[in-house]
């Protein structure tokens, strides 16, 4: 707790004292869609899950640009996909961006998150997405999906994680 605490100060007088001198502006949070790959089969969802996405950095591309958004004032890095959980370079990644004390949010369907506190717990905020209720979310993801996705609840509930429900409500038919 007391690391976010600074990592979100850190990030906020960066911008103040740039403001204040009248220098450009940090970039303070960059989107890093990890990967096109989903282990979800959403209606609604543009990722194609059947193929792999026909450009993903490697791993050395990922830290080369972490490293020069940083050099450029980056200080909040946002981690979504597909499900990032599935990129092969997410615990490279994530390590590089925590040993650098910055801040790390993380958008997931949450079905892989057990799995993989280790890296999920380096963040800052967790954001599951959730679509509605249990009924509209399996109706929308697959039958038993819904309590799939709340299964990291329990295992993030021993840090003081600022968690996040991102929901995508449907019209019924």
């Amino acid at each position: 707790m007391i690391r976010d605490i600074k990592q979100r100060a850190s990030a906020y007088i960066s911008l103040l004292k740039a403001q204040r001198h009248g220098r450009q502006v940090p970039l303070v949070s960059n989107l890093f869609f990890l990967t096109g790959v989903c282990n979800s089969n959403c209606a609604y969802c543009y990722v194609d899950m059947k193929s792999k996405p026909e450009r993903e950095y490697d791993l050395d591309g990922w830290l080369k640009l972490i490293d020069d958004l940083v050099e450029r004032g980056t200080k909040i890095f946002s981690l979504v996909g597909g499900e990032p959980l599935l990129s092969p370079y997410v615990r490279e990644i994530v390590d590089h961006i925590y040993s650098k004390n910055l801040f790390i949010t993380f958008t997931s369907n949450g079905y892989l998150v057990r799995k993989n506190m280790d890296i999920v717990k380096k963040a800052s905020v967790v954001s599951i997405s959730i679509d509605g209720n249990e009924e509209s979310h399996n109706k929308a993801r697959g039958k038993g999906l819904y309590k799939k996705g709340y299964g990291w609840c329990s295992c993030l509930s021993r840090k003081p994680y600022t968690c996040t429900y991102q929901h995508c409500h449907h019209q019924r038919e």
